[in-house]
């Protein structure tokens, strides 16, 4: 997750959706 914060790699779509359902929250809260 750290590298996600500090732009060290790219995150897909895929895998906002997944990091969301984990931390049981909205995509949305996730985004800039």
């Amino acid at each position: 997750m750290g590298r996600i914060e500090r732009g060290q790699v790219n995150v897909t779509v895929e895998k906002l959706y997944l990091i969301a359902s984990i931390l049981d929250i909205e995509v949305k809260k996730l985004l800039p």
